[in-house]
């Protein structure tokens, strides 16, 4: 099984002025592929992370000092 990471790197202001990173996990070939639910998205070094909805896609805060995601699942 191939698993294809999709990260669309879309930042977004919130009222807080808060930035987030926005992007979607993907498992398959591009036009077969599907969401992948449950996947944990997390900054390297930090406690700061989500896990992905339905579809695949996360929304998790974003600091300067935050350079490299660390994504993981656990699946058949």
């Amino acid at each position: 099984m191939r698993i294809v990471l999709l990260i669309a790197l879309l930042m977004s202001s919130v009222m807080t002025g808060q930035q987030q990173l926005e992007g979607k996990i993907l498992d398959g070939v591009e036009s077969e592929a599907v969401g992948l639910f449950g996947a944990n998205v997390i900054w390297l070094n930090t406690d700061i992370g989500v896990v992905t909805e339905l579809d695949g896609s996360f929304s998790i805060p974003y600091e300067s000092e935050y350079r490299q995601l660390v994504i993981s699942y656990v699946g058949y």
